[in-house]
């Protein structure tokens, strides 16, 4: 049986804020993540988490996927920084 990865916004599971297949994909989306609880489930053939997910914490997801910078635009991009006085 394979394993399928969750990670959430804390402990209680109140937010899913990415998902991973596999243990590259898991170790691809703690790259771009900083904070969030990880949750490790049994795969079974033929059944889908996300659609689980979707009906027990009534989530919608949008029609159009947010497009993602990648990890390397972020490390490379210039932080302006604003002055207080």
């Amino acid at each position: 049986m394979d394993k399928f990865y969750l990670l959430y916004d804390n402990k209680k599971q109140d937010k899913l804020l990415s998902m991973a297949a596999n243990e590259e994909k898991l170790k691809n989306e703690t790259e771009y993540y900083n904070t969030g609880v990880w949750f490790s489930y049994d795969q079974k053939e033929n059944s889908n988490i996300l659609d689980n997910e979707k009906l027990m914490k009534n989530i919608e997801f949008p029609a159009q996927a947010k497009l993602r910078e990648s990890y390397l635009e972020i490390k490379n991009k210039k932080i302006e920084f604003k002055w207080l006085s």
